[in-house]
């Protein structure tokens, strides 16, 4: 409709064309044609500046840049021409308080309402107290609503009274009633918005009364009536926006009532396309809040799938999917939980892959979507939970940058540390767990809950960067703001063992002993003793190590740790030559925790400390027992290939063969421990070859066995030397057959070990194949070659050489020299060999003499 000032202004004086132009740009604006009337209004002012309508045509340039969101336009328009408004002074000062309130510049716009209402004479004073008051309500500031609108000589109360049909008076007390309710003033809201006229009340008016009487009865505890209410308001609900916010407050007033699935029923009633979409959103959240508080988990997850598969496009519905991402979230945390205390396998299932699906869903089509901080922070969850850290990482920093300032925020946050941490990176770990304990204090949960871990992290970033000092304050102040926190003892239980992993054993123990000192009945003081013992096991001081082992049993009988004191006891009288004490202790062990994970190697220990004694019936059942341990692991083959070896030094062949064979034709069987099977299997077969050296079918076995190690180009030092045991075997069928042609085979595989460089083959593979060769030229009759290879290894290098090929070179190169009678090279050669190992002097000294007797006859 035209405004009071248009009308007068079109009546006034004018040409004709000019009226017309005027009127047309007036009706542009009624119908809403804004930029249309912007334009024509300035086309006017350009045709027609000194029209009297001047100041009209300016009014409403002005307010159509306003209805085109350009309020800055319209401010600086209306303060310009401020001067020349004349009589239309009040409406250019209305309008730019109008403006003010647009740009949400409230302090301007009330004082601008509050100054054109009192303007004596101007017909909107009603209303522009009443907006005055609107604007301190949209900056929810009451108490100057309920000023403005109660206060009885201001000018809403008297014009009000003046002009009780005013739209605005009634409005203006709605308006009052609401600012009444906000601030728990029950009993005068409901006096102030009952006594508003209903007659011939608009209906808008009238439902928004009964709206606000609904929500006053709400809040003062009188459901009854409020649910009565809400009755009368459905009926007084026209259009489908009143309806659907009739329906969500008697959604809120069941859901008072304890009446839940009654609430649900009438939220889920806006659920409906067509509706505002705010109203959907508002409802959809309800529906959601709901649906999971009154719902198990399952049914919970099989309700909001149903829900979102039913109302795939509604608004609000990428709430829906963070709250079932978050429930399967919560579901494979307690499966996880469950799993890991009962040790059962995960029950069948896609929790994980549920959550993220929904995650990734409102992450990658929701862009725009409020709850995106937080799906990126249930994501992070997700990769976190999958031990894909990294990928965690760019989640928690967008939901720490993207959530507003709360505990999910701090969480984010810390997150966001521990992702750091996890990769090593501490200094960006130390920023965020130390913004955690600065920002974050006015929320219990992350004080209770995040500031001691935040605390011990800070701890063992500290360690890791090296800075003692920084670990050691943020353990004390762990210590100092939750004295009863387990963290506090833990982090000092962690600096003890990183100063231990770096050697710094002194320390480390002085730290668990403090401790135990300061917290002798903590819940870590086991833990702590356990350490300061172990602390001396790993100096190598075993019998000191064994006296705090004794006092934490007499200390601690029953702990939890017992098994593993008790083992490491056993251990510490192992090593300070108490064997028997150490053999009672691991077979009792055994006895007592079968289940405990470090039987297989107390079993192991029993079983060595049989063979070492050659006890070795004993040790073979030892070893037979550790490999049938289902918790054995990688020792079940270890005790294998060692039963093999026991049954080989006593005697048993089939059996030998039997051990070593089974590890070969088991494909679990770990690749260095096969390859020792096959190199253990060849001997066995040789032994038996050489026991029947008729069968060759036993020696054709053994190289077939060693074949698999050289498998045609070795690269390894077990093949290598599995190269140069061919040469040995074929180098003893050949002398058991007479047969000069077999030697052939010895020698290439002799010099294929040698032909290897140097860092690829061991100093003893060396030196066998050397001496192999020199073997092979005694026997093809050239002494000379014989001595060349015997040589290689005698005069090695004297800091790289291997005792035992060193002494038989030695001595067959003396004996190559004897049979041509070089004596005194024979005494060179044995004195070379008690250059190297002095402790053979005993018996070279008598063959040196021999030589020397034989070479003083020629002389002589």
């Amino acid at each position: 409709m035209l405004s009071w000032f248009a009308t007068s202004a079109i009546a006034a004086e004018g040409t004709a064309e000019e009226t017309n132009a005027f009127e047309a740009a007036s009706k542009m604006f009624i119908d809403m044609q804004y930029r249309l009337a912007e334009t024509n209004f300035i086309n006017f002012l350009n045709n027609y500046s000194n029209s009297t309508h001047r100041a009209d045509a300016i009014l409403y340039v002005a307010r159509a840049e306003l209805e085109q969101s350009h309020p800055d336009k319209a401010v600086a328009q209306l303060e310009k021409s401020f001067p020349e408004a004349g009589a239309l002074g009040p409406e250019y000062a209305f309008w730019i308080a109008k403006a003010h309130f647009s740009q949400g510049e409230y302090t301007n716009a009330a004082a601008g309402f509050a100054n054109v209402a009192r303007m004596g004479g101007f017909p909107r004073r009603l209303e522009a107290a009443y907006n005055e008051a609107f604007t301190y309500a949209a900056i929810t500031n009451w108490n100057e609503v309920i000023r403005v609108l109660q206060k009885t000589n201001g000018v809403f109360y008297a014009v009000s009274a003046l002009e009780p049909k005013n739209p605005f008076a009634s409005l203006g007390k709605l308006l009052l009633g609401e600012a009444l309710l906000e601030t728990h003033q029950f009993a005068e809201a409901d006096k102030t918005v009952r006594a508003l006229d209903t007659v011939g009340m608009d209906p808008d008016v009238a439902w928004r009364r009964q709206y606000l009487l609904c929500q006053i009865d709400l809040e003062a505890g009188r459901d009854e009536p409020a649910l009565v209410g809400s009755t009368n308001l459905l009926t007084l609900a026209t259009g489908p926006t009143r309806r659907a916010a009739s329906e969500f407050l008697q959604g809120q007033i069941l859901e008072s009532l304890g009446r839940t699935n009654e609430a649900l029923q009438a939220y889920s009633a806006n659920l409906v396309p067509g509706l505002p979409s705010m109203e959907q959103q508002r409802a959809m959240a309800k529906t959601v809040q709901l649906t999971v508080a009154i719902s198990p988990p399952d049914v919970a997850i099989d309700s909001l799938t149903n829900l979102i598969g039913r109302l795939p496009q509604s608004p609000g519905i990428d709430l829906a999917r963070v709250v079932l991402g978050e429930l399967y979230l919560k579901a494979f945390a307690a499966s996880t939980q469950i799993n890991s205390a009962t040790n059962a396998a995960p029950p069948p299932g896609n929790s994980l892959e549920n959550a993220l699906t929904n995650f990734n869903i409102v992450i990658n089509n929701f862009t725009n979507s409020a709850w995106l901080p937080k799906a990126r922070l249930d994501r992070g969850w997700c990769y976190w939970s999958a031990g894909k850290i990294t990928q965690a990482g760019p989640d928690f920093a967008a939901a720490a940058n993207g959530l507003p300032y709360s505990a999910d925020q701090a969480v984010a946050r810390f997150k966001l540390g521990d992702v750091e941490f996890a990769s090593s990176n501490y200094t960006g770990a130390l920023s965020n767990y130390n913004e955690v304990l600065q920002r974050y204090d006015g929320f219990p949960t992350v004080t209770n809950e995040l500031y001691p871990q935040a605390l011990y992290q800070i701890v063992e970033a500290e360690i890791n960067l090296g800075n003692d000092k920084g670990a050691e304050g943020a353990a004390k102040t762990i210590l100092r703001w939750f004295p009863n926190n387990y963290l506090g003892e833990r982090s000092s239980m962690l600096m003890g063992e990183k100063l231990l992993l770096v050697g710094r054993k002194m320390t480390s123990r002085q730290a668990f002993i403090d401790l135990v000192n300061r917290s002798p009945n903590s819940l870590l003081a086991p833990e702590a003793r356990y350490d300061i013992a172990r602390s001396f096991d790993d100096e190598g001081d075993w019998k000191e190590a064994i006296h705090y082992y004794d006092e934490w049993l007499g200390k601690h009988h029953g702990d939890s740790l017992q098994p593993q004191v008790e083992y490491y006891r056993a251990l510490a009288y192992s090593k300070v030559g108490m064997g028997t004490n150490a053999l009672n202790e691991f077979t009792n062990f055994v006895a007592r925790y079968p289940s405990n994970s470090l039987v297989p190697w107390a079993q192991i220990w029993v079983a060595d400390y049989y063979y070492n004694q050659q006890a070795y019936p004993q040790a073979e059942l030892r070893y037979q027992e550790l490999a049938q341990n289902p918790k054995a692991g990688a020792l079940a083959y270890k005790a294998l290939f060692s039963a093999g070896k026991t049954a080989l030094a006593n005697q048993e062949i089939p059996d030998a063969r039997n051990y070593f064979s089974k590890l070969i034709n088991d494909t679990n069987t770990p690749t260095p421990l096969a390859a020792q099977a096959f190199f253990a299997l060849g001997d066995v077969l040789f032994q038996q070859f050489q026991r029947d050296p008729t069968n060759g079918i036993y020696l054709s076995q053994a190289i077939t066995a060693l074949s698999k190690l050289t498998n045609g180009a070795p690269t390894n030092t077990g093949s290598v030397e599995a190269l140069g045991r061919l040469g040995d075997y074929y180098a003893y069928y050949a002398e058991k057959r007479s047969d000069a042609t077999i030697y052939a085979n010895a020698v290439q595989m002799y010099s294929a070990v040698l032909s290897f460089p140097p860092d690829l083959v061991s100093v003893a593979a060396r030196a066998q194949a050397e001496v192999g060769l020199g073997i092979i030229a005694e026997r093809e009759h050239k002494p000379e070659q014989a001595l060349e290879h015997y040589a290689r290894v005698l005069y090695t290098d004297p800091d790289h050489f291997d005792p035992y090929w060193v002494e038989t070179a030695g001595e067959y190169m003396a004996q190559v020299c004897e049979a041509e009678q070089q004596w005194d090279q024979a005494v060179k050669a044995y004195y070379r060999v008690l250059e190297a190992i002095p402790s053979l002097a005993p018996v070279l000294e008598k063959r040196i003499a021999a030589a020397r007797g034989h070479a003083d006859v020629e002389r002589n």
